[in-house]
């Protein structure tokens, strides 16, 4: 005979609820702390070591790009391509590679060194393809200009439309 301990609910609307309020604001303060104290610990630490950040960027580094119009949450990662030299022989700009969040392409950029900050991790040489695809393999931007394929029936309505058949 079944006792009564087997048929108690486990949970009920109300705890679950309360779980998922729970969680949510656990979520929101790591998001927040994150955010706050890890990006810039980042870059305080590579001053801190470095002296500056414009002798910690190397090629093939992982950074974060600064953008002021965005919150710093949502800054994008990218990876330096390529450095670049003034004529006085200082770094003051990068090549790097972002992933268009819209299309997913590779875009190769060109950013000033005060708007890269490095993250504690290095991209190994031989990952390096698999992680960025080429910039050259990218479609070019007339390619992606083309008109996307129509069915024979819509190009007859629009030509009857038209009044040109």
């Amino acid at each position: 005979m079944p006792s009564d301990r087997q048929f108690d609910i486990i949970s009920t609307n109300r705890s679950l609820t309360r779980k998922a309020k729970n969680q949510r604001r656990l979520l929101d303060q790591f998001t927040n702390r994150w955010r706050t104290e890890y990006l810039l610990s980042l870059r305080e630490t590579s001053r801190v070591l470095h002296g500056t950040e414009k002798e910690t960027i190397a090629v093939g580094d992982v950074v974060v790009l600064k953008n002021d119009s965005t919150p710093r949450m949502f800054w994008k990662l990218a990876r330096v391509k390529e450095l670049i030299k003034s004529q006085d022989g200082v770094i003051r700009a990068a090549k790097i590679c972002v992933v268009n969040s819209g299309k997913g392409r590779v875009i190769e950029l060109r950013r000033p060194i005060q708007h890269l900050i490095p993250l504690e991790l290095k991209l190994s040489p031989d990952t390096e393809n698999d992680v960025f695809p080429a910039v050259e393999s990218a479609p070019k931007e007339e390619e992606s200009t083309r008109q996307r394929p129509r069915r024979t029936a819509a190009v007859a309505g629009e030509l009857l439309r038209k009044g040109m058949r």
